[in-house]
């Protein structure tokens, strides 16, 4: 029975969907669609984009159980201006407070990016000052062996 339940659920908002895309209700996104069917005493709440940020999960989920007695009496009236009663308070008051994940990423790739170069920038200069050093030992150490050399042909040069 839930699982019927869940299907009728998914294809009344596959309907409410497609039917928000091809009647182009309110360019803003700020439409809802109170889909009812009948049938099987269902029905479904489905606000666009922009009215999401005003009527959230629960509080559809809140609306229907409200009007529940009323949709399985066949009783569409009361049902219907009650969801409308409480959708109009909804879209009237401030919206959800929601946590913008998008800034979140936003800020957590700047920041992965300026601590990469600054790693990268650190790791450059200290192979640099540490390639120096070694390269500093290394001409002193030919500097060393050419004066020695040097000296020893010198000292041969002269008798």
């Amino acid at each position: 029975m839930l699982l019927l339940f869940r299907q009728l659920t998914e294809r009344a908002e596959a309907f409410c969907r497609a039917l928000e895309g091809r009647w182009a209700l309110g360019d803003c996104g700020n439409s809802v669609i109170v889909f009812v069917w009948q049938h099987y005493k269902k029905m479904v709440i489905w606000p666009a984009r922009l009215a999401e940020k005003y009527i959230t999960t629960e509080e559809r989920k809140a609306i229907l159980t409200k009007v529940n007695d009323y949709a399985q009496t066949d009783d569409w009236f009361p049902a219907l201006s009650t969801i409308i009663k409480e959708i109009s308070n909804e879209l009237n008051g401030p919206p959800e407070p929601r946590f913008d994940t998008g800034t979140l990423s936003l800020l957590l790739s700047v920041g992965l990016a300026v601590g990469l170069t600054l790693f990268i920038t650190c790791c450059v200069c200290a192979f640099r000052c540490c390639g120096n050093v070694k390269t500093r030992e290394r001409r002193k150490s030919v500097e060393r062996a050419m004066d020695n050399l040097r000296n020893s042909v010198i000292r041969r040069g002269n008798p």
